[in-house]
């Protein structure tokens, strides 16, 4: 697997999950002081970010692993229909 792909999947999911994280703090901005309100949107992004990153990294991981195991199955058929192919 091309490990370059995949950390650049995460870095790129990453980023949008953390300005997901920011827009949802923005739109969900409580009106309470409490000190658990306090810097939701670090707290969002930082979620944000995680989520993007995980979910970037197992989906190429994913895509990956199915080009891979394709082209298997595809070399696969080509050596059995060459073993069992009858000269006329």
């Amino acid at each position: 697997m091309n490990q370059r792909s995949i950390a650049f999947s995460a870095v790129v999911t990453s980023a949008i999950g953390a300005m997901l994280g920011i827009a949802i703090a923005e739109m969900a901005n409580p009106p309470y002081e409490s000190d658990i309100y306090q810097h939701a949107h670090r707290k969002y992004a930082i979620v944000g970010a995680v989520l993007g990153a995980a979910v970037g990294s197992a989906q190429e991981t994913v895509r990956q692993l199915k080009a891979e195991a394709e082209r298997r199955e595809r070399d696969r058929m080509r050596r059995y229909a060459d073993r069992n192919r009858h000269p006329l």
